[in-house]
């Protein structure tokens, strides 16, 4: 089997996992919450690439075998006709596009789109972290960077003529320099967040899913949906350490601010998407009670076990 062949059939499999979580997203907002939604991303696609993910299911169905769904995912996405290949990793998903394609072209194919991709990437990486030469660099004892309270943080700069605020790949913030001193501190609130709840390690994982399966539109769609549930998380812890007054100003914010332009290449970033999104939550955010965040969290592992099951 040739490299590309190995890794393409690994983006099918990684793909109906994906398209999984987008079919059901109508259902997932209306159980769950961003932060909620954000580690289902993580336990359900995510975990798909970690050798201790197929252990633990092992290890469960050998203790626990009552704990087994009626029905799971890969019931559902596996084709019966493809016995013959249930001994080729990975298993039943196996397609050979070795007999379509010559392997020398198919890795070719393969291999020419990962390195455009991590060219393009590399380069407004480089972009954008130049923008720490340009930026004021806000000392660690200022009472601004203290009120945040994230230990992870590693600095902040402040641009002048950036268009959005963005976390870089080493827990740095760079903040778009506005008149609101008030709006710029619940900007780095937002911020803050991203590095508290290592979306920037989210985030990494899930790129590298995309270099290695940049050809599965599924992926990038899924993608889209993770950016934007991780926007919603950190606006939601942003407005649970707000008072009523200043949720108001923080939506407003986010009308203001919330339209800036996306970002694949750096983490997050407070405007990098749906804005329209962002201010209607907002507006409906509540606190959430002990016993309803429980029962969410009950549900979410038989959401993760139909995935895994």
């Amino acid at each position: 089997m040739s490299f590309a062949n190995y890794m393409m059939n690994f983006g099918i499999l990684a793909g109906f996992y994906a398209g999984a979580m987008v079919l059901l997203r109508p259902v997932l907002l209306r159980l769950f919450t961003a932060p909620q939604r954000v580690i289902l991303w993580w336990a359900c696609v995510g975990m798909l690439y970690l050798p201790s993910t197929a252990k633990l299911v092992g290890q469960t169905h050998l203790f626990f075998p009552h704990l087994q769904l009626p029905v799971h995912l890969a019931q559902l996405v596996t084709n019966q006709t493809w016995q013959e290949s249930v001994d080729v990793w990975p298993g039943p998903y196996y397609v050979d596009l070795d007999q379509w394609i010559k392997p020398l072209y198919l890795n070719i194919f393969y291999g020419g789109g990962a390195l455009l991709i991590v060219l393009w990437l590399t380069y407004q990486t480089v972009q954008a972290n130049k923008l720490r030469y340009l930026g004021v660099e806000i000392p660690k004892d200022d009472p601004c960077f203290q009120r945040t309270k994230c230990d992870f943080v590693n600095e902040i700069y402040v641009v002048e003529g950036i268009q959005t605020s963005f976390v870089d790949g080493f827990d740095n913030i760079f903040l778009q320099k506005i008149s609101s001193p008030q709006r710029m501190y619940q900007i780095l609130l937002h911020e803050a967040e991203h590095v508290q709840l290592r979306h920037v390690y989210i985030k990494f994982v899930f790129s590298t899913l995309l270099l290695m399966h940049w050809w599965n539109p599924l992926l990038w769609l899924g993608f889209r949906y993770l950016l934007r549930d991780m926007e919603l998380a950190c606006d939601n812890a942003v407005l649970e350490k707000l008072n009523p007054a200043e949720r108001i100003e923080y939506t407003k914010t986010l009308v203001e601010l919330g339209c800036g332009r996306q970002l694949w290449t750096q983490p997050l970033c407070f405007g990098e998407c749906d804005a329209e999104i962002r201010v209607k939550a907002a507006l409906k955010w509540k606190p959430q009670g002990m016993w309803l965040r429980w029962g969410r969290f009950a549900m979410m592992a038989v959401v993760i076990w139909f995935f895994h099951g």
